[in-house]
């Protein structure tokens, strides 16, 4: 019999945000063989073997967003240490995201990794990690395995049990790159590299795995990075380690992004339907769905037809809404509720357009008008912003001629087909990709770039 502990903690933290980012649906008790949430790879892994019994320490999730409170950290961290010193087992899994932040600690899922080893000994500790995580070398040195990006769940646990049963002594080494990588292009490119080179790598190599790295998480470990695992082999876990890291280095970056007024006038300019994208507060990558820079400027520009901009957190403004009814007008400021750092906000006059109830738990939502434009609205930030939020506002995307959406760095391809045109904008906000932007505090200038 295996007894092995898991523990989860998924949370891509945006230090630029200034709201803290709350664990939703935490969990934590003596699990026997259930998976956490999440965790269909460890579920598919324990079923095909009987002799494993799994024991889930704590398991919580948050979307992205700013740092997580210290207390509701430290919370967790406590639930798995004293999990761990009550318990009796042979290994120990930690699927983390890698760009986890706590108030005072930057380096959160580092920290994870010190207080686990602390505690466990030399137990064997593996771990797995989203594609968007910041690593370092002392990491790698705190784990016996550690994959990332697609299938990592998979891979690591098939690590593990090659470890257990004494066919391998997994040996890993990091590379880390020398700036960090803002390119919106980055999941793309690690695409290729994990879909082209890494199956091409030797026998000898026991897994691979390259990482983007999430600047906007200001930590003094941010940055993309390149990770091998070898049986025994230091100096080929090195060398892979370093070819990885070269392909990550040498990746083409994508051109920059379109100042507002020029993708609208590049946009009106092709005299068809046309996307703009505000991936600096894009929630996908932690922003605030807060601030008001597009908005701003589909209100000066002159625009081809009916547009639509979605979406803003505004539960006040959707309270006033729902006040005033189907039909009522309303005169507030749109942006900047939850800081003025990235931009005033847009006083407007607007009438009630359309309301809807939270049906879904997705929030409730308000259409506003504001001449040609409508405005959407939720009384709950979202997770990300694509047409699938348009549609459940009631919106019929092909009536109308612009859509500013506040996304950019998961775009689904349905955005591609319906819009012959879709632009991405360089706004002030809490994910722009001007890093020198941001007040960082942690990473040097010297690692950011424009």
């Amino acid at each position: 019999m295996v007894r092995l502990a898991v523990a989860r903690l998924h949370c891509c933290s945006n230090s630029f945000n200034p709201v803290r980012t709350r664990l939703r649906g935490a969990r934590t008790g003596p699990a026997g063989v259930r998976a956490p949430r999440q965790g269909m790879a460890l579920a598919a892994f324990l079923a095909a073997r009987p002799d494993w019994h799994a024991s889930v320490l704590a398991d919580a999730a948050a979307p992205s967003g700013g740092p997580l409170p210290a207390e509701a950290f430290g919370a967790w961290l406590a639930e798995v240490e004293a999990r761990l010193a009550g318990g009796r087992f042979d290994a120990v899994y930690l699927a983390l995201h890698g760009a986890c932040q706590a108030e005072g600690d930057p380096s959160a899922d580092l920290t994870v990794l010190r207080r686990v080893r602390a505690r466990v000994g030399r137990l064997p500790v593996v771990a797995s990690f989203a594609a968007a995580a910041n690593l370092s070398e002392e990491a790698v040195l705190l784990l016996d395995g550690a994959s990332g990006g697609a299938r990592a769940e998979a891979r690591v646990l098939g690590l593990l049990e090659r470890l257990l049963a004494g066919e391998v002594r997994p040996v890993g080494t990091l590379i880390r790159l020398p700036s960090l990588l803002p390119s919106l292009g980055a999941p793309l490119v690690l695409a290729e590299i994990a879909e082209t080179d890494i199956p091409r790598l030797g026998p000898g190599v026991l897994d691979a795995s390259v990482f983007s790295g999430f600047p906007w998480s200001d930590s003094p470990i941010a940055g993309a990075s390149a990770l091998a695992w070898t049986d025994r082999d230091g100096a080929l876990a090195r060398e892979t380690a370093e070819h990885l890291a070269a392909l990550l280095q040498a990746a083409p970056r994508p051109p920059p992004l379109w100042q507002p007024a020029a993708a609208l006038a590049a946009g009106r300019a092709t005299g068809g339907r046309f996307a703009l994208l505000d991936p600096s507060d894009d929630p996908h990558l932690g922003g605030m769905a807060d601030t008001p820079g597009l908005l701003a400027a589909l209100l000066d520009a002159e625009l081809p037809g009916p547009a639509v901009f979605a979406v803003l957190y505004d539960p006040p403004t959707v309270a006033a809404a729902r006040a005033a009814g189907q039909g009522g007008v309303l005169e507030r400021a749109f942006g900047a509720r939850l800081t003025g750092e990235y931009g005033p906000p847009v006083v407007l006059r607007v009438t009630v357009e359309r309301l809807l109830e939270d049906t879904d738990g997705e929030g409730a939502i308000a259409v506003l008008r504001h001449g040609g434009i409508a405005i959407v609205l939720s009384d709950r930030r979202p997770d990300s912003v694509s047409l699938d939020t348009l549609a459940r506002a009631g919106i019929a995307v092909e009536t109308k001629m612009v859509v500013a959406l506040k996304a950019g760095g998961t775009v689904d391809a349905s955005l591609a087909e319906a819009f012959p045109e879709v632009l991405a904008c360089a706004c002030p906000g809490p994910a722009s990709p001007n890093l020198l932007a941001l007040p960082f505090q942690y990473v040097q200038a010297s690692r950011r770039r424009a």
